[in-house]
């Protein structure tokens, strides 16, 4: 799977090693995934508020997430449970 992160609200790498790990794991659900591509933006000044949208690439399918929030652990855990559901949704057996 390629795997390309946009990086636009410049949060640590820490944050995108979290994304990676978590995208790798998404393979269990479906083993031909192609491609995975997130776009990380932030606005706001005195409190951020993190944006993440994640499209998930398979042959026939793309699994699209996008959600938004203050705290990017908690936000990086949603997109990735919310992307979860939806390939076991299309690739149940």
């Amino acid at each position: 799977m390629r795997i390309n992160i946009q990086n636009q609200a410049e949060v640590s790498t820490r944050y995108t090693e979290k994304i990676e790990n978590r995208l790798t794991k998404l393979e269990r659900f479906y083993d031909k995934i192609d491609y995975a591509d997130v776009h990380i933006t932030s606005e706001g000044s005195s409190v951020t508020t993190y944006r993440i949208a994640l499209r998930v690439g398979v042959p026939g399918h793309d699994v699209v997430v996008k959600q938004k929030g203050d705290k990017m652990n908690k936000l990086i855990s949603n997109v990735m449970e919310s992307a979860k559901r939806q390939m076991k949704n299309l690739f149940k057996d």
